[in-house]
Formats: C-alpha cells, sequence, structure tokens
C-alpha cells in the first residue's frame, strides 16, 4: 500500500496544471557593465540604476533568469577575468567557475538562476550587497574592467508553480550550460 501525503497530491495537481504558457512573461533588461561603478556607503543602488531596476521592482514572487553576453567576449576571456578578480579580492565570493568543454567554446550564456525576489537578487549580481560574503556574480567587481555588455532575461512564474523553480532551474542551466554556475552539464 503507497503512503498518501496531502502535498504530494497538491504537487501533482500543480504540476498537472503546468503548461507551456506560463513562460509567456519573458522580459528582457540590458546591462552595460560599463555603469557599475564604485558605489558610495549610503547610496541606494535602486536609484542610481533606476533603468535597470524599474521593471525587476515590480516582479513579486518565482521567477528564472539568465544573462546573456551581447558584447563581444569569449567564455575564456570571462573565466580569467572572474579568476584574477577573485584572486585579488578574498573577502567577496565569487561565483564558482566550471572547466569549458570544446563544445562550449562560443557560449554566450553568462549566468542561469532563479529567484522569489528577483530585485534583491539582482543587487548581489551586481556586486552591491552590503555583505561582502553574499554569493553573486559580483558585476561591479570585473565585468566593467573590461566592458562586458549583459542582456538579462528574466521569466515571472505564477507563485502556483514555485515550488518547481529549482527544476526549472536546473533545466534551465542543463539546456544552456552557461560559464559560471555550480552546475556541471
Amino acid at each position: 500500500m503507497a503512503l498518501s501525503f496531502p502535498f504530494i497530491e497538491g504537487l501533482k495537481k500543480t504540476a498537472g496544471n503546468i503548461d507551456e504558457k506560463i513562460f509567456d512573461r519573458h522580459f528582457c533588461i540590458q546591462l552595460d557593465c560599463n555603469t557599475l561603478a564604485a558605489i558610495e556607503k549610503g547610496v541606494y543602488i535602486q536609484t542610481v540604476l533606476k533603468d535597470f531596476f524599474a521593471p525587476l521592482n515590480k516582479i513579486s514572487g518565482p521567477s528564472l533568469y539568465w544573462f546573456e553576453i551581447i558584447s563581444n567576449h569569449t567564455p575564456q576571456e570571462i573565466i580569467a577575468t572572474v579568476k584574477s578578480a577573485a584572486a585579488s579580492d578574498t573577502k567577496r565570493k565569487f561565483p564558482r567557475l566550471r572547466q569549458l568543454r570544446k563544445e562550449d567554446a562560443n557560449t554566450k550564456i553568462l549566468y542561469v538562476g532563479k529567484s522569489l525576489g528577483i530585485a534583491k537578487r539582482m543587487v548581489s549580481h551586481l556586486g552591491y550587497h552590503s555583505k561582502e560574503d553574499n554569493h553573486g556574480l559580483q558585476l561591479c567587481h570585473w565585468a566593467k574592467g573590461i566592458g562586458l555588455q549583459l542582456q538579462l532575461h528574466c521569466i515571472v512564474l505564477p507563485a502556483t508553480v514555485g515550488g518547481f523553480l529549482d527544476y526549472f532551474e536546473f533545466e534551465l542551466a542543463k539546456y544552456f550550460n552557461p560559464i559560471i554556475g555550480k552546475r556541471r552539464f
């Protein structure tokens, strides 16, 4: 006799209602890393980068996102730059880098992530979190120096599928095989 748990039935029901239309709320925001200046303490980052944060501040609940490289930087150049920045700044938590395979040599996807509060998560990725040991891309600490140009893609999901965020992130990362991140495929 199989055990029955109410939450499993709820997950099955939610999973049965998922269709591809939930992924239709997709938008993009360009990010010129040259604008990621060192911010003075006390300056609220969302006012300095208001055009970047305006659409993100409207999102509440689960979302998937990825950073696409739109400048002419290679994965090898990015890995070397992040390694150099991480070696020179031992206080910051820089992202895990993966070994590039031959077939990944031309990838344009920097990172794949998920969030329940994307605006706050972007503060960490930009490198402006008040805690230096906060995990994130730390873009202001290395990407400005090479003039990296990115496009942030975001898919806003309904709250009912928030429990599937880990799975969706895993599948998205498997599909894109990003340069930076904890997953290796």
